[in-house]
C-alpha cells in the first residue's frame, strides 16, 4: 500500500519552492500525482505489473476521478505500458459544495440538533452560502459563524 499526500502542503507533504503553495488547483494536482506515480513505477520497477487501486475521502472526491481519468488516457499511448487501474474508492467524498454541504436537515432528521437551530441554519446561514464564502472568498458573516457553532455546541 501506498499513501501519497497531496496536493503540496497537505499532511506531510512539502514543497521548497514557496510558489508551489499557491498555485496548485484541482487540474494541477492531478498533473502533479500522474507524474509522481509515472516515477515512482519508474524508482520501483517490480510495481509496474501490480493492480492499482486509487482511495481516497473529502476532497479526494475531486482528487481521485481526475486523477483515474488522465491514467485511463495515459493507457492510451501504444508505446508505454499501461498502469493496471482495478478500482476507484470514495470515502464521503466532497463531490459538490451545494449537495455535500447541506447537512443541517440531516443532522435535524437525527435529533442531534434542534427545530430553531435548523430554522436558524435555513434563514440566517444557508449552509452551501457559508462554504462558497468561506472557501472562495474567505469571508463569512458574523451571524452564520453564530448560527455554526450553535450547531457544533448541539
Amino acid at each position: 500500500m501506498l499513501y501519497v499526500e497531496s496536493p503540496i502542503g497537505v499532511g506531510f507533504s512539502y514543497s521548497n519552492t514557496s510558489s508551489d503553495y499557491i498555485s496548485w488547483n484541482d487540474t494541477t494536482t492531478a498533473d502533479d500525482n500522474l507524474k509522481f506515480l509515472l516515477n515512482w513505477l519508474e524508482k520501483f520497477p517490480r510495481y509496474k505489473d501490480s493492480d492499482l487501486y486509487l482511495a481516497g475521502d473529502s476532497y479526494a472526491g475531486h482528487f481521485i476521478p481526475q486523477l483515474a481519468s488522465l491514467l485511463l488516457e495515459h493507457n492510451k499511448n501504444p508505446n508505454i505500458g499501461p498502469i493496471k487501474l482495478k478500482g476507484v474508492a470514495l470515502g464521503n467524498p466532497l463531490l459538490d459544495l451545494d449537495i455535500s454541504m447541506e447537512s443541517a436537515d440531516n443532522l435535524w432528521s437525527h435529533g442531534a440538533i434542534s427545530d430553531e437551530t435548523l430554522m436558524l441554519e435555513k434563514t440566517v446561514c444557508k449552509i452551501s452560502r457559508y462554504y462558497k464564502e468561506l472557501f472562495v472568498y474567505n469571508n463569512v458573516s458574523k451571524e452564520c459563524s453564530d448560527v455554526l457553532d450553535r450547531i457544533n455546541n448541539e
